[in-house]
């Protein structure tokens, strides 16, 4: 781990470790609020983000010097075929490599020797399920953090569990019942492993979400898109758009000439020419909430941070179904359907044939008729914050 640079004040406070799962985006991107407004109240040491995630991600809450990011693989998540498949041979491989060949109970024991070293205050989680066996036998207070866990995704693939199935599905429930408490965001799936927990180690937040830094009129003028045009923000990256368009123009897929879109991770010498003039190229290091705020339409799979984005900015959703991830469910029943501005499921062979203009035009419809939907505040990452300094305090009582 880099050498931690902190402040002599940093030094008598708490430090916490925030263990992330490293399978996308949208673990990250709520982690990333809260992290920020921990730093902003100025109550705990440094916080050290345990993850395999793209370091980019944390690099503005590193630049503080109260944040530091150690590297760690601490979860498998899934194994994905595709953009919109789960592999469930390989991902129950993965799980079985990870826990069964003495690894895991290693791992178990470099987290407790390091918990001990670090002399952390408190560990959080979004979701592994390891660390909380590491914390509970450092007797470290530990809290997920979460909309799901990985058991209910495992135990989705594995409706009919083998033998081997069955030993990982106990693995991964017996560790997740170490959790002390939990933090439940919205857009929730069934939790399995926290069946039992008594309700007072139990708590609901309102929407941790990431939000725009620049104005709608500020980033149309740095992409060149009049105020007047209509928006599409791709979130699939250039090389899946490409994989069907041999018969298709990106021009075609727009409803009229009004129309601009924007691809995260598109790379435009892909375009093999000028195939259209109103695309424009998004880096994967973007910071999506600016555009998504500028745009009238938003297309990606189902996830975290995409739903609590859309809905926080108010844009309606058009969205391509994924088999084998349970978490869907819970963001469209418990967050997309209730809260957002509407969500459109387009097929796949749909997406990759071009075949777009219904469903952009049903998702604009809606926005313009302005269906009614129930409030959301936003203010999960303050109330997340508010939890982890009671809980820790709740923690100490109980010990003394």
């Amino acid at each position: 781990m880099p050498a931690m640079k902190h402040s002599q004040e940093d030094n008598t406070k708490p430090m916490l470790a925030y263990y992330v799962s490293g399978h996308g985006f949208g673990h990250a991107t709520r982690v990333i609020p809260i992290v920020a407004e921990l730093i902003k109240r100025n109550e705990f040491g440094t916080i050290i983000i345990i993850t395999s995630a793209p370091p980019f991600l944390f690099d503005t809450l590193v630049s503080t010097g109260h944040a530091v990011l150690r590297r760690v693989n601490i979860d498998v998540g899934v194994i994905q075929t595709d953009a919109v498949s789960v592999d469930r041979q390989k991902t129950v491989r993965a799980l079985n490599e990870f826990i069964s060949n003495g690894s895991y109970d290693e791992l178990i024991l470099n987290e407790v020797q390091w918990l001990q070293t670090m002399q952390i205050g408190m560990v959080l989680m979004d979701a592994p399920f390891l660390p909380a066996v590491a914390a509970k036998q450092c007797n470290i207070p530990s809290t997920m953090i979460t909309n799901f866990c990985f058991d209910n995704i495992y135990s989705s693939l594995c409706t009919s569990p083998t033998t081997l199935e069955s030993h990982l599905l106990k693995t991964i429930y017996a560790a997740y019942e170490q959790t002390t408490y939990l933090i439940k965001l919205p857009g929730e799936t069934p939790l399995p492993s926290f069946a039992n927990h008594v309700p007072h180690t139990i708590h609901r937040v309102p929407l941790v979400v990431r939000r725009n830094a620049k104005s709608s009129t500020q980033v149309r003028k740095e992409l060149g898109i009049p105020l007047r045009s209509k928006v599409i923000l791709i979130c699939f990256g250039g090389h899946q758009l490409l994989e069907g368009a041999d018969g298709w123009s990106f021009d075609e897929i727009f409803p009229d000439d009004s129309w601009y879109g924007l691809v995260v991770g598109l790379d435009m010498k892909d375009l093999h020419g000028e195939r259209s003039q109103r695309l424009k190229a998004l880096s994967q290091t973007a910071y999506l909430p600016d555009y998504i705020n500028c745009s009238d339409v938003i297309l990606g799979k189902i996830g975290y941070g995409i739903c609590s984005e859309v809905v926080a900015h108010q844009k309606p959703l058009i969205y391509i179904k994924r088999s084998g991830w349970a978490e869907e469910e819970g963001l469209l029943n418990n967050l997309m359907v209730p809260y957002g501005s509407g969500a459109f499921e387009m097929s796949y062979t749909d997406f990759t044939n071009g075949k777009w203009t219904d469903c952009i035009e049903k998702a604009i419809c809606h926005r313009n008729c302005k269906s009614p939907r129930q409030e959301i505040t936003l203010d999960g990452a303050e109330k997340v914050v508010d939890l982890v300094g009671y809980l820790m305090a709740e923690h100490c009582s109980i010990e003394l």
